[in-house]
This record gives structure tokens, C-alpha cells and sequence, in this order.
């Protein structure tokens, strides 16, 4: 008898100790398990940069201060700091690829065949629910109601809902 094919579906792709090691943890008990556990190798497009410009382009006092620190009081150290980036990106990348089971990339437009590849759907852990950086991915939507769906620890990461289209979609 085959074992149950179950897709995590968390953010698994950004370069800190908590995200990865919560990617790690739930997928490696839910292997413990006995289930047949991949956590989707999820892209998104990245909205970050988009405040990011934002910001910059609306305070121009942030802008200077971004300026001075970045480019002229770091630019002796500023090798270092991105040689230090790069090694640390290495790592997380060489952690990814050795200890958790990835599936291929998927970008957001780009789920069509994930119900055919998986039995059983996860969302979680950690702020995946965020009430800023909104991604209905996240929620599963694009799973058929037949199918399993379940969510492991997921957070807002905040006390109050602030965005008004996300509390009316609850």
C-alpha cells in the first residue's frame, strides 16, 4: 500500500533561522509519521520590494539616511557585509536542499497540477497568514473542497486585522 502523499505548503524560502528550521520540523514529523512529506518549493513574488520603493519614494528623509549608511559610512565594509550575505544565502540553500524534501518550484499563477501530485494539503507554520504580507496561497484556495486541507499552527502575526478585505474574506 502506497503512502499518503502529503504537500506542506509554508514559506520555506526565505534565508532566516526560524522559517527554515519550522519548514525542517514539520516536515521532518509528519515523515515520522509515515506519510510520503514534500514541502512545495514555493516562489512568490516578492511584494517586499515593492513597499521597499515605495517607501523610498514617499520619505525622502529615509532616503538620505538609507544613502549615507549603505554607501558612504559602510562602503570600506560594504565587500564584506555582501561576501557574508552570499555565504550565509549558501547555507540556507545548502541546509534546504540536504534536510527538507522539496518539491519542484512553483510560482503563483502556477498550482495545476499539485492536486494531482498530493493527497493531503498543509499550510503552516509561522506568520503564512500574515495580515501585511498577503498571499492567498496561503489559504488553499486553488485545492478542490474534495480534497484534505489542514493547517498546522498558522499565525497573523499581529493582535488585530487590520485590512478590512481580509477580515470580510474570514
Amino acid at each position: 500500500m502506497a503512502k499518503e502523499k502529503i504537500a506542506i505548503l509554508t514559506w520555506v524560502n526565505d534565508d532566516n533561522y526560524g522559517t527554515c528550521l519550522q519548514a525542517y520540523a514539520l516536515n521532518r514529523k509528519i515523515r515520522d509519521f509515515g506519510y510520503d512529506a514534500v514541502t512545495i518549493n514555493y516562489k512568490a513574488k516578492d511584494i517586499s520590494r515593492v513597499l521597499k520603493i515605495l517607501k523610498l519614494l514617499f520619505n525622502p528623509l529615509f532616503t538620505i539616511k538609507k544613502i549615507y549608511r549603505f554607501y558612504i559610512k559602510k562602503e570600506r565594509n560594504r565587500t564584506l557585509v555582501y561576501e557574508n550575505q552570499l555565504e550565509r544565502h549558501k547555507r540556507f540553500v545548502d541546509f534546504r536542499n540536504q534536510y527538507i524534501p522539496l518539491s519542484d518550484i512553483y510560482i503563483d499563477d502556477d498550482f495545476n497540477d499539485v492536486e494531482k501530485r498530493y493527497d493531503n494539503f498543509i499550510v503552516g507554520s509561522d506568520q503564512i497568514w500574515n495580515t501585511i504580507r498577503i498571499n492567498h496561497i496561503y489559504y488553499l484556495d486553488f485545492i478542490h473542497e474534495s480534497l484534505k486541507k489542514n493547517s498546522y499552527a498558522p499565525s497573523f502575526g499581529s493582535e488585530f486585522i487590520k485590512n478590512i478585505i481580509l477580515l470580510n474574506e474570514l
